[in-house]
């Protein structure tokens, strides 16, 4: 009982860094998987994963050193790739609540917006949804071609 109580004061650190780092990939996962810039960093931490391994299993020493040297030059390049999600999210962070997990949002906007469609329906009205769902539709709000905010209510 003693040696498990020492290992514990010993590694307790360890275990606070492992949760700080897994919310943290969590969190930039949650940002990022709705987005193109989700697919480049899956392709890119694979190909990484997979010339890491290649070199340790077979001591590769050449590529060992190319992809030891070539990691701050990653680091810049995916700066570079991921600037629009990165401006995104620090929009988002700058506006919102940290780490905010509730689905109110989600449950008001789908109450509004069947109410809408009721609406045009009994209006003999047509419309044209576009609703986001594994890719962010995000990039051509940017573009500038809708000139105006808008907002999901059910006036026709």
């Amino acid at each position: 009982m003693n040696d498990v109580a020492t290992w514990i004061d010993q590694h307790w650190r360890h275990a606070i860094e492992i949760l700080i780092l897994a919310l943290g990939i969590y969190q930039i996962f949650r940002a990022f998987r709705s987005t193109r810039g989700a697919r480049i960093l899956v392709a890119l931490a694979a190909i990484l994963i997979f010339f890491t391994l290649i070199s340790q299993l077979f001591s590769f020493e050449v590529i060992g050193w190319i992809i030891t040297r070539a990691a701050a030059a990653l680091a810049l390049a995916l700066i570079v790739i991921f600037q629009p999600e990165l401006r995104n999210a620090l929009a988002k962070l700058g506006s919102s609540r940290l780490f905010l997990f509730s689905n109110n949002r989600k449950l008001a906007f789908l109450e509004t917006f069947a109410d809408a469609v009721i609406t045009l329906s009994k209006k003999r009205i047509g419309a044209l949804f576009a609703i986001e769902r594994g890719i962010s539709l995000r990039q051509y709000l940017d573009t500038r071609s809708f000139t105006r905010k808008l907002r999901c209510t059910t006036e026709a």
